[in-house]
C-alpha cells in the first residue's frame, strides 16, 4: 500500500502596526503538480465580503504567491 500523506508546513504570523492586527498564513504548492481550483472560492470570498461589512474597506484581504508559496494576508483595524 503506498503513503499518500506528505508533510506540509503551513506558516502562520501576527503582527500590530499602526493600530492594525495583520495575520499572515502562508502554505506551500508545487505548480508542476498543483490542481487548477476545484473549489467556488467561497471561503476567502465570504471572508473578504465580511470584513467589508464590518469595515467598509476592500483592502482588508490580500493574496498573492510567493517563491511557490500561496500567501494570504488579513488585515483587521483595532477600534480604540
Amino acid at each position: 500500500m503506498m503513503n499518500l500523506w506528505r508533510e506540509v508546513l503551513i506558516t502562520i504570523a501576527g503582527r500590530t502596526q499602526d493600530g492594525t492586527l495583520e495575520v499572515t498564513v502562508a502554505n506551500p504548492f508545487d505548480p508542476e503538480t498543483a490542481q487548477p481550483l476545484q473549489g467556488t472560492g467561497f471561503g476567502l470570498a465570504s471572508i473578504k465580503r465580511r470584513l467589508f461589512l464590518l469595515f467598509a474597506r476592500h483592502d482588508l484581504l490580500t493574496t498573492s504567491t510567493i517563491d511557490n508559496q500561496f500567501i494570504t494576508i488579513v488585515k483587521i483595524p483595532q477600534l480604540q
